[in-house]
């Protein structure tokens, strides 16, 4: 997963996101997403990004975030699927 940040012991660098919220601008020739994330597992302290795209962006964003969806879903669905003996 080239580009990716790291920790020093090579694991992902990343945030639990805490919450999120959308906006149009200019007419609806941009939306924003607000992304809050902690910066701490415990959760007490968090930040915020702001984004801003065009529509298709977030038509293609909104797909990829469905994709993984679906991939988590399929992936906790193998993980309890019985073994079957041999």
């Amino acid at each position: 997963m080239n580009g990716w940040k790291t920790n020093e012991d090579g694991s992902f660098a990343v945030n639990p996101v805490v919450g999120w919220s959308s906006a149009t601008f200019m007419n609806g020739m941009a939306g924003g997403l607000r992304l809050e994330y902690a910066l701490n597992f415990e959760l007490t302290r968090t930040d915020a990004v702001q984004l801003v795209m065009t529509p298709a962006q977030v038509r293609e964003l909104s797909g990829v975030l469905l994709e993984m969806a679906n991939r988590m879903d399929e992936q906790i669905a193998a993980e309890k699927k019985p073994s079957t003996p041999s």
